[in-house]
């Protein structure tokens, strides 16, 4: 599924994401008859995720160097005095 999604075009690479989000975190939310208000906040909810994930797989702004941002973070770290 990896390779479909670095594949296919920026929006169906979205749609992938979602649908396997939805199916795997949400199942029975788009079949069943549940309010409309949960459905909404659900699909905004895995957009969002959609969204992120598939910037941090493609490395694109603003993930593009979020490993090295990390590992600066951890050599602070080491660095601080243990009191």
């Amino acid at each position: 599924t990896r390779s479909e999604v670095w594949r296919a075009k920026e929006e169906d690479g979205k749609a992938i994401i979602r649908g396997i989000l939805m199916d795997n975190f949400y199942p029975g939310v788009e079949n069943q008859e549940t309010e409309g208000e949960l459905k909404s906040k659900v699909r905004i909810h895995v957009s969002k995720v959609a969204e992120w994930f598939y910037a941090l797989m493609k490395k694109k702004t603003p993930w593009t160097n979020w490993t090295h941002d990390i590992y600066d973070a951890m050599r602070c770290i080491d660095h601080l005095p243990i009191s």
